[in-house]
């Protein structure tokens, strides 16, 4: 973040009253006390997306383990046996 634009901003005075009781007892300025909980703000939102983003990922992968249970593949050899099908069945449906 070396590049830095200044904005305008307004907020209520009571609130920025706050913000500059909390950014003396922080020892910095009115500006970087703001500046710094926006990037908290911003860390905590992508913390939470990339969370929602594993979360799913969790969900599809328990979704198709249960899936691939249900078809009678338990081992790492059913699987393997499972892949080779795949791919059989792509070459087979190239060719028709």
């Amino acid at each position: 973040m070396s590049q830095k634009t200044v904005i305008s901003m307004a907020f209520p005075t009571e609130l920025l009253k706050q913000i500059d009781v909390l950014a003396k007892a922080e020892y910095t300025s009115r500006s970087e006390f703001i500046r710094r909980a926006l990037l908290r703000a911003t860390n905590v939102r992508k913390n939470a997306d990339e969370e929602a983003a594993w979360g799913e990922l969790l969900a599809v992968s328990d979704q198709r383990s249960a899936e691939v249970r249900s078809a009678g593949y338990r081992t790492d050899a059913d699987f393997t046996r499972l892949a080779a099908e795949m791919r059989q069945a792509r070459k087979a449906a190239k060719r028709d």
